[in-house]
């Protein structure tokens, strides 16, 4: 995504947005724990990238929903 700050405004541009509230923190947490294994047993440049893709993804929505 991209940001602009101008004059004190900020306008954020993304291709996806999700709401805490439609997170489920048990799924979220899955989530997080499939894709970290799966970073840390990918082989190839390829399939690195599309794991670390999935884990940053991953994180923040489990990083979103975990906080208190």
């Amino acid at each position: 995504g991209f940001a602009l700050i101008k004059q004190n405004q900020v306008t954020v541009l993304v291709n996806e947005a999700e709401s805490k509230t439609t997170i489920n923190q048990k799924e979220a947490e899955e989530s997080f724990l499939t894709a970290k294994q799966k970073l840390e047993q990918a082989i190839g440049q390829k399939q690195k990238v599309e794991a670390n893709f999935a884990f940053k993804r991953a994180r923040a929505r489990f990083q979103v929903v975990s906080e208190i």
